[in-house]
C-alpha cells in the first residue's frame, strides 16, 4: 500500500486516495466521523473522545488516542463525498436516538453510505497499520473492502454479500451501563474461528460489517438497506446471533483497561501541556 509524502501544505500530504485509487493530495481526517468526536468531547468525562482501534484477541493490535485516530487516507474530494453521508447521520439518525430511542428512525441511502465508509476506512487503515491483520486477507478482507469501496462510489449498487447491521446497545448490568457511551470503540471480531467481523461502538448504537458471516440468515431486522428504509421504534423485535450479545458483554468486561489507558494518556498530554 502506498504510504503518503509530505507537501508544503500543512495538513496534507501526496500518496494514494484509497478511495478513487490514484495519487492525489491527501487530507488528515478521522478514521471515525469527526462530527461524532466533537460530540462525544462536549459530553465530558468520561465520554472524552476516547478512540480504541483493536483486534478483539489476546494478542491483537490496540491503538488508544484521545481526540480521535486520524490518517491520511482521502483526498479532498472522496472527504467531501464521505462527509454529506456523515452529516445526515450526525442530525437524522445519531441524535434522534440519543433523545428517543423507543421511536424509529426513517432513514435514507445515507445511513449505509455513513456506515460502510466507517466500517471501510477501519478495514483500510487497520491492514496498513497492524503487520498482525494478515488473517483479515485470508479471510476474504480484500474482497470485502474492494466491494464497500465501489459501493461508496455508486459503482456497485449495495455492499451484499458484506452486510451492514445497526443495534442498539442496551443492557441492564452495570460494566455494560458504564460501556455505553464512554467510548468511540473500532475492533475487528473474530466468531467461533469462522466469522469476521468489523465492529463499531458510537455510544448507544453497534455498526457491524460482515466480512466472513456464519450466521447471515440468523440476523433480523438490523439490516441497513442500501435504499432506504425504517428501523427500530418500540416493539420492534430484533434477532441477532449469539455472538454479538457475547461480543457486548466481551468488551464491557474489558472497558476499564481501555478508560485506564485513556485516562493516563490523557494526564501525559496535560503535563505536556503544562510543561511547555
Amino acid at each position: 500500500m502506498t504510504r503518503a509524502t509530505d507537501t508544503r501544505d500543512r495538513g496534507q500530504r501526496f500518496g494514494l486516495c484509497r478511495l478513487h485509487q490514484r495519487e492525489e493530495v491527501l487530507c488528515e481526517s478521522h478514521v471515525v466521523s469527526k462530527t461524532l468526536h466533537k460530540w462525544f468531547k462536549r459530553q465530558g468525562p468520561p465520554s472524552s473522545a476516547v478512540n480504541v482501534i483493536s483486534v478483539a484477541e489476546p494478542s491483537g493490535e490496540m491503538t488508544i488516542a484521545q481526540d480521535g485516530i486520524k490518517a491520511y487516507m482521502l483526498c479532498n474530494e472522496a472527504e467531501q463525498l464521505i462527509g454529506q453521508s456523515e452529516r445526515h447521520f450526525k442530525e437524522l439518525a445519531f441524535d434522534r436516538f440519543v433523545k428517543a430511542p423507543r421511536q424509529p428512525i426513517v432513514y435514507g441511502p445515507w445511513l449505509a453510505r455513513f456506515g460502510i465508509s466507517v466500517i471501510w476506512r477501519f478495514l483500510e487503515y487497520g491492514r496498513e497499520q497492524f503487520p498482525g491483520w494478515t488473517s483479515v486477507v485470508e479471510m476474504g478482507g480484500d474482497k470485502t473492502a474492494e466491494r464497500w469501496r465501489r459501493f461508496l462510489l455508486s459503482k456497485a449498487p449495495d455492499p451484499s454479500p458484506y452486510d451492514l447491521h445497526m443495534i442498539p446497545i442496551v443492557g441492564d448490568g452495570l460494566e455494560i451501563q458504564n460501556y455505553i457511551g464512554t467510548v468511540i470503540e473500532t475492533i475487528l471480531v473474530r466468531a467461533d474461528g469462522d466469522g469476521l467481523y468489523a465492529c463499531v461502538t458510537l455510544a448507544k448504537l453497534l455498526l457491524i460489517g460482515t466480512i466472513r458471516d456464519p450466521y447471515r440468515n440468523a440476523w433480523q431486522r438490523t439490516r441497513i438497506e442500501p435504499s432506504g428504509g425504517t428501523w427500530g421504534g418500540a416493539g420492534t423485535e430484533m434477532s441477532v446471533p449469539e455472538m454479538v450479545q457475547r461480543y457486548v458483554e466481551c468488551r464491557a468486561s474489558t472497558n476499564r483497561e481501555a478508560l485506564a489507558s485513556a485516562d493516563a494518556l490523557r494526564k501525559r498530554l496535560r503535563r505536556g501541556q503544562s510543561a511547555r
